[in-house]
This record gives C-alpha cells, structure tokens and sequence, in this order.
C-alpha cells in the first residue's frame, strides 16, 4: 500500500510542485490550504507523513496547526515535515518545540522526497533532522 501524506500548503505554484514531487514517489497526497482544513482532514484519516509550511495565510499558523494536529486527533504519532524558505532560527526553535522530524528548506528534491519516503516505511524511532542555513545539517 502505497503512503499516505497530508500536505499543508496555501494554494499556488508551490503547492502544486510539492504535490507532483510527492505523488512521483507513489505517495497518495491530501492536501489542506490552511491548519483549519488539515485539523478536518486528520480527524478522519491516518498518515503517514504530515508536511507543514509553517507560514499558513490565515487561520492557525503550522505550529499551531501542528499542535492541533498532535493532541485533538488520531495523528498523534505521525512524523510531521516543516518546509519552508524561512531559515529564522526562530522557526527552527519553535519546529524543535513541537517535535517535528524534519525542517527543511525549499526547494525540496526527488532525493529528499525518497529518503523521507524510505523513513516511514521502515518504521523504526529516529532522531530528527533540522537543515538549516546553506543547508548544513545541524542535529541528526
């Protein structure tokens, strides 16, 4: 069976990318525009991997909608992927704060996208993995 990914992203060219790079990897793809719709989306689904621009237009912001997430639905111990171009250490802080598994700057890359892909299936505890400026990895 081929994964489940929820993919948290307003409308336009980036979400449209993301989604064709997702769906490459044979990943069944959701998606919500803003954390109002993803709190709907994971009430009554399960995934696999849940992918979150933290700067949502309006509404909750991705923390928020990653908290959201993690104590109001089944989704509770699904591994959550922050995307963004904003490498604020702020972000980061916050991402580290919610337990994300992964922060990663865009553009995302098919590579990437199959390691991610190839984490999940595996199922096994990992450590998270922030990116950040000039893509150095900085926790493993």
């Amino acid at each position: 069976m081929n994964p489940r990914l929820l993919l948290i992203e307003p409308e336009g060219l980036i979400q449209q990318a993301e989604r064709l790079l997702w769906s490459a990897q044979k990943v069944q793809v959701d998606i919500a525009i803003n954390g109002d719709k993803a709190l709907e989306l994971a009430l009554s689904q399960l995934y696999d991997v849940i992918v979150v621009n933290p700067e949502l237009e309006y509404g909750f912001d991705g923390f928020e909608t990653i908290l959201a997430i993690k104590n109001h639905t089944l989704n509770q111990n699904v591994p959550f992927m922050m995307v963004t171009s904003n490498e604020t250490l702020a972000n980061v802080s916050k991402a580290i704060e919610c337990d994300v598994s992964w922060y990663l700057l865009r553009p995302l890359t098919q590579a990437i996208a199959r390691a991610v892909i190839k984490s999940i299936q595996q199922k096994e505890a990992r450590t998270p993995c922030f990116i950040i400026h000039n893509r150095h990895l900085i926790t493993s």
